[in-house]
């Protein structure tokens, strides 16, 4: 007897936990026969951060909906496309519907997503009666690097030296700035390459008003030789991965030539093929790219008159102190340096090409390789050759 009552009491504990377990898990299936309205619980909040930084108008990375407080009336959390922040579905094409677990949910969305024109991410709680009418969202920020180019870049070398430069970098502003916030310059060993990691000359902040430059002191020098100058559009999610270029040309021959030149006519009386007087040099404004000024005659404003001698009439210091200077048997000069703005070259007997009366003075700049600048013209003529 005692054997019966002991078999039916384990029985019937038996039963009991049959009911539990069969009870709990029937509360935490998807069989919803118990829900009779939508939900009234909604997620307690959705947040996204867009890793595709890539294109513009793509996106992805992971959605995380904040389970709702009381998820007693909730199964699922639906996620839509939106177009503001009052809820208001895009279209009805689910993204994703995700299963409540009892935790915070997470979706990722896969880069090179396309938002078609939406601008939020609503999550809506649903059961087996439908959604709920109102849910949360969260606005897309679509994080990118520009999609615009600079317009143009232009940059003239005025330092004389080999792979050494000076002058100002001008960028011409891209036609629409709104994703810009700097044009980085680098060195480039090719039209689209970088020299190197350490090839980054300066990010130049947009002015908002126009272009933008960055000026080269004299003597720059990059770590290797560069072939061009390259520029990047740049925000804070990186930099636009294609960029606008210039070749550079290295200038080996000085930029700046003497500012002018004049002579004060030929005081020698009677000789025919040379003369006496003063040939005024005004100095160049800046003398950092060259060490001497040349003077040469000249058949014309542009060619050395080298029938004569192929070597310059005198090479004069930008000091003022004359180097060398050979014009002819009985020749002889004088310097004057006037402080820092002229030179003064005086001579007599100065003997001169008779092919070419009247003719020039050619002026030119020159640095320590041999270098001309472009040349600097005065006219001279000996009038006692036509008596």
């Amino acid at each position: 007897m005692k054997k019966a009552r002991l078999r039916f009491s384990l029985w019937m504990m038996l039963m009991l936990l049959f009911f539990v377990f069969s009870g709990c898990q029937d509360s935490d299936d998807d069989d919803d026969d118990d829900d009779t309205t939508i939900p009234i619980n909604a997620a307690e909040g959705v947040s996204f951060t867009d890793t595709d930084i890539i294109t513009r108008g793509q996106i992805g990375g992971d959605i995380t909906i904040t389970r709702a407080i009381n998820e007693g009336d909730v199964t699922h959390y639906n996620i839509y496309w939106g177009s503001d922040e009052s809820t208001v579905k895009d279209n009805t094409t689910l993204i994703a519907s995700l299963k409540k677990t009892g935790n915070d949910l997470t979706y990722t969305i896969s880069d090179d997503t396309s938002t078609d024109g939406a601008s939020h991410l609503l999550v809506f709680t649903k059961n087996s009666v439908g959604e709920m009418e109102t849910g949360v969202s969260v606005a897309i920020t679509d994080n990118a690097v520009p999609e615009k180019t600079a317009s143009g870049i232009d940059f003239t070398d005025i330092d004389g030296n080999a792979d050494e430069y000076a002058g100002t970098v001008t960028i011409t502003e891209a036609s629409d700035e709104t994703y810009i916030t700097h044009y980085a310059l680098y060195w480039g060993k090719s039209s689209t390459e970088k020299i190197d990691n350490n090839s980054l000359i300066t990010e130049i902040p947009i002015s908002g008003m126009g272009n933008v430059t960055h000026d080269f002191p004299v003597d720059t020098t990059a770590d290797s030789t560069p072939s061009h100058l390259l520029v990047f559009t740049k925000n804070s999610f990186g930099e636009m991965s294609s960029g606008i270029n210039l070749v550079i040309t290295d200038r080996t021959n000085p930029y700046r030539t003497a500012s002018d030149v004049t002579f004060d006519g030929d005081q020698d009386i009677g000789d025919c093929g040379q003369m006496n007087g003063t040939v005024t040099i005004t100095k160049a404004i800046d003398e950092n790219d060259f060490d001497n000024y040349l003077i040469y005659w000249g058949s014309d404003t542009q060619t050395k008159n080298i029938s004569e001698s192929t070597e310059p009439i005198i090479t004069i210091d930008k000091d003022g102190t004359d180097t060398t200077g050979d014009g002819g048997s009985g020749y002889t000069w004088s310097i004057t340096y006037t402080g820092y703005a002229t030179i003064d070259y005086s001579f007599s007997n100065l003997h001169f090409p008779t092919d070419q009366n009247p003719g020039y003075f050619l002026i030119f700049t020159a640095n320590t390789s041999g270098d001309e600048s472009d040349s600097i013209v005065s006219v001279y003529y000996d009038e006692f050759c036509d008596i």
